[in-house]
């Protein structure tokens, strides 16, 4: 009948939809890299200052302490002097710890004194048990329980003041 030749069916050349390749997630875009180092670098801070606050914490700790074993051993001991010695090693070891060296390791005198009242932000050395760290040391002091009492609770003092004004820097 008809000899002519079929003709293909022009769809049947056509493919069927391509869906485009899923986008990669790596190598992440360049603000999530910037996001991640701030994060980062925010993390680090954190943790530094924790660990700060942490160690002038453990300074206060180890101040207090010392100061009360001192105490305990001036009822073994009861030698004024040697107890205005060991506040007066006290006090400069924990100036040393807080405070740049170069401001204090060269003080003496009522320069000491001075210091110590102007770090505290208080007039805790500038009376007579003040005194005693100055001469005590060096002579026999004709110091009273009271000026005793009143060394100890300045040193106290000191040393929770000077801890309230480092956290405060």
């Amino acid at each position: 009948m008809n000899n002519a030749p079929a003709m293909a069916n022009p769809l049947d050349n056509l493919r069927d939809i391509h869906l485009p390749e899923p986008v990669s997630a790596w190598p992440p875009a360049p603000g999530w890299w910037i996001l991640a180092i701030l994060v980062l670098v925010l993390i680090v801070w954190i943790v530094l200052k924790i660990r700060e606050n942490y160690n002038q914490k453990q300074l206060l700790r180890v101040s207090l302490s010392s100061a009360i074993q001192l105490e305990q051993d001036y009822q073994n001991h009861k030698d004024p002097q040697l107890l205005v010695r060991e506040y007066s090693s006290l006090l400069r070891r924990i100036a040393l710890a807080r405070f740049p060296r170069h401001e204090v390791a060269s003080l003496t005198g009522s320069n000491w004194l001075t210091f110590l009242d102007d770090s505290a932000k208080e007039n805790l050395f500038d009376c007579e048990a003040g005194k005693l760290l100055l001469f005590s040391p060096y002579q026999k002091p004709v110091e009273t329980i009271e000026q005793l009492h009143q060394l100890t609770v300045a040193v106290h003092s000191w040393i929770k003041a000077v801890d309230i004004a480092g956290r405060q820097r």
